[in-house]
């Protein structure tokens, strides 16, 4: 059975329609593969890069960023290209699935000209979908598993933690 997941990427600084977006994950939405996916996203953004850092700060690059990471081709002999697996897939902001057993809430934070990815590992609760008709509500329908920079918890032994947790 898929574990499906939802990444939710929003900039609270920014307060016009495109500070957020959705991606929908199928298939292994667990902590010890969403979190190295995203940590492998920041640094592919470059964010400490001063030509091109500003790209880890933008709701639909840092979105871009982590559909990337997640492409992988189907076939693994080189030079060949029978189709592709696409891990993350973008949808409406209200389009949430019914059945996500994880939530990772990526929050573009900068201070001083420095980038950072904050990041909420969230379970839904019994109450997750009695918001219904306000899609912020069902946020807060959840309980934080564990919070912090994807630099400190993208590693591989704190993911593993957090999936025991739950």
């Amino acid at each position: 059975m898929s574990t499906r997941c939802h990444v939710l990427v929003e900039n609270p600084a920014e307060k016009d329609e495109d500070n957020k977006i959705l991606l929908y994950r199928h298939c292994d939405g667990y902590p010890t593969i969403v979190l190295p996916s995203i940590l492998r996203a920041f640094q592919m953004s470059d964010a400490t890069d001063k030509g091109y850092g500003w790209q880890a700060g933008r709701v639909l690059k840092v979105a871009g960023f982590i559909i990337a990471e997640g492409f992988r081709p189907k076939s693994k002999k080189a030079g060949a290209y029978d189709g592709a697996y696409i891990a993350y897939e973008p949808l409406p902001y209200k389009q949430l699935h019914g059945d996500v057993e994880w939530l990772y809430r990526v929050q573009i934070k900068a201070s001083n000209g420095v980038i950072q990815w904050f990041v909420k590992v969230l379970r839904p609760t019994k109450k997750f979908w009695a918001g219904e008709g306000n899609k912020e509500a069902i946020w807060k329908n959840t309980r934080t598993v564990a919070k912090g920079y994807i630099t400190e918890i993208g590693i591989e032994k704190s993911a593993k933690e957090i999936e025991e947790k739950r």
